[in-house]
């Protein structure tokens, strides 16, 4: 399976980088939602590691639920 990097920030403004593996991108998307909250309010999503990461977009906390932005 694939590795894709997640950075999830809290409401502090402290990041947490973290690998994870998914089987695909939209099941990455999907699952990395799970983890914004208002204590938690943006994930940023990208496929691979290190150097070598594809950004894909980003998770954020607005008005009670959380909003997938892909990359531009």
């Amino acid at each position: 399976m694939p590795a894709y990097t997640l950075i999830i920030t809290g409401s502090d403004g402290r990041q947490h980088t973290t690998l994870s593996e998914f089987p695909d991108d939209a099941t990455a998307v999907a699952d990395t939602g799970q983890f914004v909250s208002a204590e938690h309010p943006t994930a940023a999503l990208a496929r691979g590691a290190g150097l070598n990461v594809e950004y894909l977009g980003a998770w954020d906390w607005g008005e009670g639920s959380p909003m997938w932005t892909p990359r531009d």
